[in-house]
């Protein structure tokens, strides 16, 4: 796009397609091809450096339902890979990545940002020795603990507030 900007700018100036090409090679390396092309365009009166248009099936996997799907199943479960959600919705890991980071904001957090949060935040760390007791609780105790299911689903609900509370916190 910068290139075609480039070109747009040579072209008002009256430089030949020749002379553009030569100045630009310099600097980057745009093919002639591309620059006579540009020129063909500007001259032919097209003002915009934008391509145009493309015909063909429009982009369908990164639709509401399948925005909400794709949260409703990290909602589920927050471990799964893109390619168990991409394999369970039968759409593209592409697509499912395009959801989580640009539609559903959802970024992998690295320890070093969990403790950096931790460290400023006091309530934060309170929350969590409070979560962790409250586990601990039951593990001890077993209650709420009717088998491993519910055990595994009630640490994914402990972690998931650990998560939403640093989640809060980081943004």
């Amino acid at each position: 796009m910068e290139q075609r900007v480039n070109i747009k700018f040579c072209f008002k100036l009256g430089r030949t397609a020749t002379e553009t090409q030569e100045m630009l090679v310099k600097v980057d390396a745009v093919s002639k091809k591309c620059v006579f092309e540009w020129f063909k365009r500007f001259r032919d009166g097209k003002e915009d450096a934008k391509d145009e248009p493309r015909s063909g099936r429009p982009p369908t996997s990164t639709t509401p339902d399948n925005i909400e799907r794709v949260r409703r199943m990290l909602a589920d479960d927050r471990r799964l890979s893109l390619r168990t959600i991409a394999e369970e919705l039968k759409i593209s890991l592409d697509s499912v990545s395009n959801i989580i980071h640009e539609h559903l904001q959802k970024r992998k957090m690295t320890f070093q940002q969990v403790l950096e949060v931790l460290e400023q935040d006091k309530s934060i760390n309170e929350k969590v020795i409070e979560i962790m007791k409250e586990y601990d609780e039951c593990l001890r105790t077993g209650d709420g603990m009717r088998d491993r299911k519910s055990q595994r689903s009630e640490l994914s609900e402990a972690y998931a507030a650990l998560y939403k509370t640093i989640s809060e916190a980081l943004q």
